[in-house]
């Protein structure tokens, strides 16, 4: 983490145009003030940018989206996921997945008895759900029962808190103090984060009650506002003292009253806290005297600080070295790394304030360094294909046929489609002055491991522009020579181009052309109209099924043919 954060950091600024500065709040357990935040002090602006940035560079995200299985082929390597939308299914093929589906706090099913009695704050998403549909995979785990709880938050329901710690800061800065159901000071308040926590949780019912004056209060409240509450939501609180949260404000005889503490001893409190204040002398705290503000008015503003928890601790084990997951056999999973709070922290059985966010950004930062060179690698010992569109009309289902080869397949090839609709039809007469178009489609042809051919049928034989091409390509240039072809084929009728396709392989067959051409496995797909969806899927199951086996054959038959010509 302390390698990478500051590159982590430099990237995503330049990347989306982040503007980072000292934050507001510099809380305790920092030696120095370290801590940066957005001028908004806001995650909404860091996500809103982020994914403006995201998509601009091309980045697709699919909202509402919930992944419901790691897809896996036979040998048991992940090569996608299956994820459902209220309206369709998304079937994802990718050589690389990152999991940052962050916590497990909202999972009531998977608290563990650290988290008894605290109260949850945000994200309510954090339910866990990674550990349902990755569970085949018998991923290894750590700490699952570890939380960092923080001590400043209000109950808003029942076991949901809110957290008010940028307020809370504020106000014991200006001088307010910290006192429990009997009234009674319980701590230094100047005091770091975890001792607050852990005092909190051994007062009565867990709570202890921030007391503020008039002025300390506008404080308190200029952040509460700006951080996660509405005008209208405290002042609910407010008007409605016999629900929770405590928020209480008036005399100091009626706010102990509204918060049930003894309101004796709470006088006595604040009498002697204002002696500290005037002499400039905790003696019961040795609260530092540049902090000890005297209360002024006779108004006064309580309100409940409870223990909350949202991030988790623990999750999956990783491969340090390259953020792979790891099994229960401590072997890397191939192609799925982690980020985030899915896969713990470096942080131990605690954390310091801000520190989980400096977590996910360099182990997310990471993670996709990682997942990317893994997908270029895979991508680079992939076999490079061309797929020529047989036929010059704007509208045509070979072409979707095609496309539908390159993305169902991507794991296995990198298929790159191509058009004729540019090629001007053959003319002996150009041959010593051909056309640019030809020459560039010929070294794309001699540069490919193997081509596929995705041909109609016009009256018994292949397309006049497709012929076209293939004369110039068996004239002027000779990219076929021993090159290893597929051809597919799609029509309206019920033949599925069975002529067209035996016309392509006499002419690929010919003399100047010479190509190597799969035998057998050929792909027609008849009754075309009927075989796609809206989206250009093809959704005839063993139509799918088949053309799977025939590319498969074709990748073997690839090898074939290259360990021929390199033997002979």
């Amino acid at each position: 983490m302390t390698a990478n954060i500051g590159s982590a950091i430099d990237f995503i600024s330049d990347f989306a145009d982040l503007h980072y500065q000292k934050a507001q709040t510099q809380t305790p357990e920092h030696s120095i003030a370290r801590q940066v935040e957005l001028p908004s002090a806001s995650s909404y602006e860091f996500i809103e940018k982020v994914s403006q940035a995201f998509t601009a560079k091309g980045g697709e995200i699919r909202l509402g989206a919930r992944v419901e299985k790691i897809k896996r082929d036979e040998q048991g390597t992940i090569i996608g996921l299956i994820a459902e939308t209220k309206t369709a299914t998304l079937d994802i093929n990718c050589r690389s997945i990152v999991l940052v589906t962050g916590g497990h706090g909202a999972n009531a099913k998977m608290r563990g008895s650290e988290s008894e009695g605290i109260d949850y704050y945000d994200p309510m998403t954090s339910t866990g759900d990674a550990y349902s549909f990755t569970e085949e995979l018998n991923l290894s785990t750590h700490d699952l029962g570890w939380y960092k709880i923080y001590p400043h938050g209000v109950e808003v329901e029942p076991g949901i808190a809110k957290l008010t710690t940028y307020a809370s800061k504020k106000a014991t800065d200006l001088g307010g103090i910290y006192v429990n159901v009997e009234g009674k000071r319980i701590i230094n308040e100047l005091d770091v984060y975890t001792t607050f926590r852990d005092v909190i949780l051994q007062q009565t019912g867990k709570v202890a009650y921030l007391v503020m004056d008039k002025r300390t209060w506008q404080e308190f409240y200029a952040l509460l506002v700006q951080h996660n509450f509405s005008e209208v939501e405290v002042a609910a609180f407010f008007e409605e003292p016999a629900k929770r949260p405590v928020f209480a404000k008036g005399s100091l005889k009626e706010v102990a009253a509204i918060a049930g503490i003894n309101d004796k001893q709470l006088a006595q409190t604040i009498k002697d806290y204002q002696g500290y204040a005037q002499t400039g002398k905790d003696a019961e705290f040795y609260r530092p005297s540049e902090f000890l503000h005297e209360f002024e008015g006779d108004e006064f503003y309580v309100v409940e600080q409870r223990g909350r928890y949202a991030t988790t601790l623990g999750g999956f084990d990783i491969n340090p070295n390259n953020m792979l997951l790891v099994n229960k056999e401590e072997n890397n999973v191939d192609n799925l790394f982690g980020a985030g709070e899915v896969i713990g922290g470096a942080n131990g059985h605690d954390s310091m304030p801000s520190m989980m966010n400096t977590w996910g950004i360099s182990s997310g930062c990471l993670a996709g360094i990682e997942a990317g060179n893994n997908a270029s690698q895979k991508r680079d010992k992939n076999p490079n294909l061309v797929a020529i569109v047989g036929m010059n009309a704007s509208l045509s289902y070979n072409r979707k046929l095609l496309h539908f080869i390159k993305d169902t397949f991507s794991l296995q090839a990198n298929v790159e489609v191509i058009e004729i609709k540019d090629i001007p039809l053959f003319n002996e007469d150009d041959m010593q002055n051909s056309p640019k178009c030809v020459h560039v489609l010929a070294e794309k042809i001699m540069q490919a491991d193997g081509v596929i051919f995705g041909v109609p049928e016009y009256d018994h034989a292949v397309p006049a522009s497709l012929k076209s091409v293939l004369k110039w390509l068996s004239s002027v240039e000779h990219p076929f020579e021993n090159k290893p072809i597929m051809i597919v084929g799609a029509s309206y009728g019920v033949q599925g181009s069975v002529r067209a396709q035996i016309n392509l392989r006499q002419i690929l067959d010919a003399p100047g052309v010479n190509a190597q051409i799969m035998p057998g496995h050929e792909f027609m797909l008849p009754n075309v109209r009927e075989k796609f969806d809206e989206n250009d899927n093809l959704i005839d199951s063993s139509s799918v099924a088949f053309l799977a086996e025939c590319f498969g054959s074709f990748l073997s038959f690839i090898k074939i043919v290259n360990l021929d010509l390199v033997e002979n």
